[in-house]
């Protein structure tokens, strides 16, 4: 599971303007989605997460350049050993995170919402070494969205192939729903929202072995549910 700290770049002349609707059900749906949270998480309401909490029900990676994977990498079997006999582990089974991920098991992201001037930009993120942020901004009745990846290990990731390897980048997303409780006004203390978002492709350099390109050339395709305290900047 990834990560992140929150960085905002301007990229106005790649970003994507969508529209947003106005469903009062989103919230009744929030909380369904939120009786399925693990306890441990429900319990930071108060805590981590009392400003604002996403549920996070689908993190999906979508490889763009499967033509650059090995030809007869799938036909490598790697089997788990059972250290205490030595023999192969027949009942271990293994599922990634984003198969883990779902509207019954949602991942808790920190969530926060802030009205700068005209615009209200909502936040959403995990960092833990490595990880990722989504800030979506609404103007009036335009809702736009940037994805930030972080890899704090080493300089791994990429925009395009012709600049240097980076610790973090962030790009544009495509808007593919975007619905709040209510009008987004200044007077509100707080806001419940559904977002689903997909980023433009871009270059991981992480675990790419199975590639003979030595990258991954990607995009994430993100839906969660979201609940926050509006705060006002007054500068």
């Amino acid at each position: 599971m990834k990560h992140s700290l929150l960085f905002i770049f301007v990229l106005s002349s790649q970003l994507v303007f969508s529209q947003y609707k106005i469903n009062s059900s989103v919230k009744k749906e929030y909380f369904k989605v939120f009786e399925n949270l693990d306890q441990k998480f429900k319990d930071e309401t108060n805590g981590e997460f009392k400003e604002g909490l996403s549920l996070l029900y689908q993190e999906k990676t979508d490889t763009l350049n499967k033509k650059d994977k090995i030809k007869d990498f799938n036909s490598i079997k790697i089997e788990s050993i059972d250290p205490e006999t030595g023999q192969i582990d027949t009942t271990e089974t293994s599922l990634s995170a984003e198969k883990m991920i779902s509207k019954n098991n949602p991942y808790p992201l920190n969530c926060r919402c802030l009205f700068k001037r005209d615009t209200l930009i909502i936040s959403s993120s995990i960092y833990l070494f490595s990880g990722y942020n989504v800030i979506a901004k609404v103007y009036k009745n335009n809702v736009r969205a940037t994805y930030t990846e972080v890899e704090s290990e080493m300089k791994s990731l990429k925009r395009t192939l012709k600049e240097e390897k980076r610790f973090e980048i962030t790009i544009p997303a495509k808007v593919n729903f975007f619905t709040l409780d209510r009008s987004p006004t200044r007077n509100i203390s707080e806001l419940f929202g559904h977002i689903g978002i997909l980023t433009s492709g871009y270059y991981s350099y992480i675990n790419a072995f199975e590639f003979e390109t030595d990258y991954i050339h990607k995009s994430m395709n993100l839906q969660f549910y979201f609940r926050c305290d509006v705060k006002n900047d007054l500068h």
